[in-house]
Order: C-alpha cells, then sequence, then structure tokens
C-alpha cells in the first residue's frame, strides 16, 4: 500500500477518504476526498498529494523543478537554482 501525505497551501492535512483515478501517463489524474469537518478548501487553494512508497513521516523537502525551487512539503526547506538547463518536451 502507497504511504500519502496531503498538504492544503503547504500545511499538511488528514483525510477521511480518498478516491484516486488515474488517467495515463500524459492525461489529467482526478482525486475525490472527504476531507474532516474542521478543515476548510477554498477556491484557489493549493492543493498537494504526494503519493509514493517510502515513509514520508520524516520527510525534510518536496520540489517539483516545473519553474520553481521552493519546497512543497510546508517545511519551507526552499532551494536556489543555478545554472539552469531547459530543453523540449521530447
Amino acid at each position: 500500500m502507497a504511504r500519502v501525505k496531503l498538504f492544503i497551501n503547504g500545511v499538511t492535512k488528514n483525510a477521511l477518504n480518498v478516491s484516486l483515478q488515474k488517467q495515463g501517463e500524459r492525461a489529467i489524474d482526478q482525486i475525490k476526498m472527504m476531507l474532516p469537518a474542521n478543515v476548510s478548501v477554498e477556491v484557489n487553494d493549493r492543493i498537494l498529494w504526494v503519493q509514493d512508497f517510502v515513509d514520508l513521516g520524516n520527510l525534510s523537502a518536496i520540489y517539483n523543478f516545473q519553474a520553481s525551487v521552493k519546497d512543497e512539503s510546508g517545511n519551507l526547506n526552499h532551494g536556489t537554482a543555478t545554472d539552469v538547463v531547459t530543453g523540449t518536451d521530447d
């Protein structure tokens, strides 16, 4: 079973129930989640669902490297990009 972590605006939250439907390698996946009544989500809130087979309990940082080296784990371990090389996605 995959280990997961949910962040809403950089803050770790717990979900009551989550259903993830994978749409394929290049498609947009669909996720439905039920949150506790004390967790609110507004339009334009940033939601990050991390799912992997590693232990995320001692997570130091999450970097997506898509135009940013900001830490998305909520731990504020932001990076600095130097000597950046870009290219096309072939």
